[in-house]
């Protein structure tokens, strides 16, 4: 492999074997994925590379985003899913929560009692009665039929992009 340096462009002189009826590629000289014998040689852009590298990096940040927004939707609809099961409990919850004899009691007694996670207890003692007012508890059941309906949209993308390779071979 002979390379010499132009500017923003090289050459690359290459024994690498065609296919036939195949254009190379940049990607393809570098690869050597060919199966029939000649020399060629092939000019590749700087430029076209970066956009390449450009575009991956672009894809990644993408499907990281998405990793973090589901992150996100889990996490709320975990604390959502806590919340109305103290709703259709609350007789049970406030009882609860009344032979406690400070914030902390009444934490630990909510999660070893009704087996909630930390986070839930913690969402649980925050809610403001008000919440438990029918207006309340619907937006509380459609926010979390939102969350739920965008964790499966995002990991459907997420499986997509793990099904589709960032690298092109």
């Amino acid at each position: 492999l002979a390379r010499q340096l132009h500017c923003y462009r090289f050459i690359i002189v290459a024994a690498i074997q065609l296919q036939p009826h195949h254009r190379p590629n940049g990607i393809d000289v570098l690869k050597h994925r060919f199966n029939a014998g000649a020399v060629f040689v092939f000019a590749a852009d700087f430029q076209l590379m970066r956009a390449n590298i450009s575009d991956r990096g672009r894809i990644l940040h993408t499907r990281m985003l998405r990793r973090f927004d589901l992150n996100r939707a889990e996490e709320r609809e975990h604390i959502l899913l806590g919340l109305k099961k103290a709703i259709d409990i609350i007789d049970q919850i406030i009882a609860t929560i009344r032979q406690s004899a400070d914030g902390p009691e009444a934490h630990g007694k909510l999660m070893a009692k009704f087996k909630f996670s930390d986070k839930q207890a913690t969402a649980i003692l925050e809610m403001r009665l008000q919440k438990l007012a029918g207006l309340e508890i619907k937006k509380i059941m459609d926010e979390l039929k939102e969350k739920q309906a965008l964790i499966k949209e995002l990991k459907e993308r997420i499986d997509r992009d793990d099904a589709t390779p960032s690298d092109p071979e």
